[in-house]
């Protein structure tokens, strides 16, 4: 395996280990020690390929968990969430939340937020979802609604330990996913592993507004029976979520390019 990629899955590892740990220690030794790397080296790719340093990265990780927990944790008291997220003594967090979100966690709490949002997701052409009610935003005002995922249309299945193929993308929720998905595609093609009805599945890692669009995350994968990939166990498949993704870029459930 070329030495670029070998760097990558283990910078990919330590990205994994973060989302897993954030209520734990991550400094900068723990982190290299994941990733298998000395710390000058791992500091050096990390910074290479995520484009932030580990320390900033896990900082703006646990602010981002926090903001989203403040939304849509309501019964949680904010020195629980802060805790929850790695950070040592509520002063500390009050401090670093008002310095990164330009607002308190209690007034995010109770509605900051709908300031925050991005509105570059508000009016994509390239997005069906929002295509569709473009026009009600045409006025230019202030963006203030909010609306609550319907678990109606949620489904949830359990899958018993299995082995992936998976590509990673990071930037905006509306450009460059349709790239992850072919690459995926393209990539198991080649070696004729894809079946004939495979099941495909994406995974955000963000949200989109919380997260700046150039740093959001969205792992893309399908189950395969060949070895040497990741491993899930108990994994949880959001089919409403990844089927937006399918559907708002125009791919198949089959994991052929277009509809």
């Amino acid at each position: 395996m070329p030495q670029d990629k070998i760097h990558r899955n283990q910078i990919d590892k330590v990205v994994e280990y973060i989302d897993q740990h954030l209520s734990e220690d991550l400094s900068l030794e723990q982190l290299a020690k994941v990733s298998t790397y000395s710390p000058y080296h791992f500091q050096r790719l990390f910074k290479g390929l995520i484009g932030e340093t580990p320390a900033g990265y896990v900082k703006r990780m646990r602010l981002e968990n926090a903001a989203h927990m403040l939304i849509y944790e309501p019964q949680l008291p904010i020195t629980q969430i802060a805790f929850i997220c790695g950070f040592s003594s509520l002063s500390y967090f009050t401090y670093s939340f008002n310095a990164y979100f330009k607002a308190s966690p209690k007034s995010w709490r109770e509605g900051a937020y709908l300031e925050r949002f991005p509105r570059e997701y508000l009016n994509s052409k390239k997005s069906k979802l929002f295509s569709t009610k473009a026009k009600a935003f045409q006025d230019e005002e202030s963006y203030n609604e909010f609306k609550w995922l319907d678990l109606s249309k949620v489904k949830i299945a359990h899958f018993p330990e299995c082995s992936t193929v998976n590509r990673f993308y990071i930037g905006s929720y509306i450009e460059g996913i349709p790239e992850a998905w072919q690459d995926l595609y393209r990539w198991g093609n080649a070696r004729n592993l894809i079946e004939k009805s495979p099941l495909i599945f994406g995974v955000p890692k963000s949200n989109p507004y919380i997260t700046p669009p150039e740093k959001s995350r969205l792992s893309v994968a399908w189950l395969s029976k060949i070895k040497r990939t990741r491993k899930v166990r108990n994994s949880i498949y959001f089919e409403a979520v990844s089927m937006w993704f399918m559907n708002s870029m125009n791919l198949s459930t089959t994991g052929k390019e277009g509809s």
